[in-house]
């Protein structure tokens, strides 16, 4: 199996999380023996050549990066009413309203800048790339990730050429990488189940799991990685604002949910006012809402009021560990081995 060539110290993958799983995550995650992921998805095709220069002078190992497959200048009905919601709801709370210009970076051109940096692998989510795309991934050395969240989604991923495939299950942090079916997703249990006797690639397992105990029991599944997100939010190496390291803590309570109405795709986080007060509220598609709400969660977040952040984080984010990530690499280990 290609993924035994990584040589990997433990069979983790971090996951790649936008804004957050940046160059110096990415690093201390290989440095730690876990597979590193860039998180691409919102990048300028220069950030992307930029980080990648950052691993790769801290570091030979090979890592992932990973791109948000969406249309950046899609079509909408901007008379759905969300913007004037938006305008009343800043106007509320004192913030500045502004109707963005632009609502993505283009993927191809992502896409180009990734093919350009040739890491070991490219891994995608929000759709699934052309037949062109995945062989010049091949043709470049690149092995090729697909994130599903349902078996058809897999069997399309499969069907396409893709090296491995990421199961997400509902109870992931941040947003669903749906993209066949509206519905957002099953409990990775029963998706790990339903998918392993089908598929005939690695299969990657995310969505919920904490610790060490929680991996050990989809690798005795088969899965051939385990990736973990809201883990690794709490490591410092994450440089998360510090509203939402206070809410990983408990401030804002323990639930989640999954909402559209920060960037217009069903993204699952803790319940704060915003998520509250935008329910059965109209939201434009994805990205144009979250170039619509850009500007209000920067503010929030200038003014650290959780209260209007897009606070992502997995189901079972009270079981977050606040500690470097060298520090949680051997928790992870030693939970593994003894599991």
């Amino acid at each position: 199996m290609w993924i035994n060539e990584l040589m990997l110290q433990l069979p983790v993958m971090v996951a790649p999380m936008a804004g957050v799983s940046k160059a110096r995550l990415v690093i201390a995650s290989l440095q730690n023996g876990m597979l590193g992921s860039l998180g691409a998805g919102m990048m300028s095709p220069d950030a992307i050549r930029q980080s990648v220069g950052e691993i790769r002078a801290a570091t030979s190992k090979p890592f992932n990066i990973n791109l948000f497959v969406v249309n950046n200048n899609p079509e909408f009905d901007a008379a759905c009413g969300a913007a004037e919601w938006l305008r009343d709801y800043s106007a509320k709370y004192n913030y500045d309203f502004a109707v963005p210009t632009t609502y993505a970076h283009s993927f191809d051109e992502q896409f180009a800048a990734a093919l350009e940096c040739k890491p070991a692998i490219l891994s995608f989510t929000f759709n699934i790339i052309s037949q062109s795309q995945l062989d010049a991934c091949h043709d470049n050395g690149i092995k090729v990730i697909g994130t599903a969240t349902s078996l058809d989604e897999a069997l399309t991923w499969q069907k396409l050429g893709a090296d491995a495939i990421c199961l997400q299950g509902i109870e992931a942090g941040g947003h669903r990488g749906n993209f066949l079916t509206s519905n957002l997703g099953i409990p990775l249990a029963e998706l790990v189940d339903q998918v392993l006797p089908e598929i005939n690639v690695p299969v990657i397992a995310a969505g919920g799991i904490m610790d060490g105990v929680d991996a050990a029991r989809y690798l005795h599944k088969g899965v051939a990685l385990v990736q973990l997100g809201t883990v690794f939010l709490a490591a410092p190496e994450s440089e998360l604002a510090e509203a939402w390291v206070d809410a990983l803590k408990g401030n804002m309570g323990n639930t989640t949910t999954l909402t559209p109405s920060f960037s217009g795709k069903h993204a699952r986080g803790i319940v704060n006012r915003f998520i509250s007060e935008s329910k059965d509220k109209p939201y434009f598609p994805y990205p144009v809402q979250n170039a619509y709400t850009a500007s209000l969660r920067k503010q929030a977040g200038e003014r650290k009021n959780s209260q209007d952040m897009s606070l992502w984080a997995g189901t079972e984010f009270p079981r977050a560990r606040f500690v470097p990530i060298s520090e949680l690499a051997k928790l992870l280990k030693t939970e593994i081995e003894l599991s």
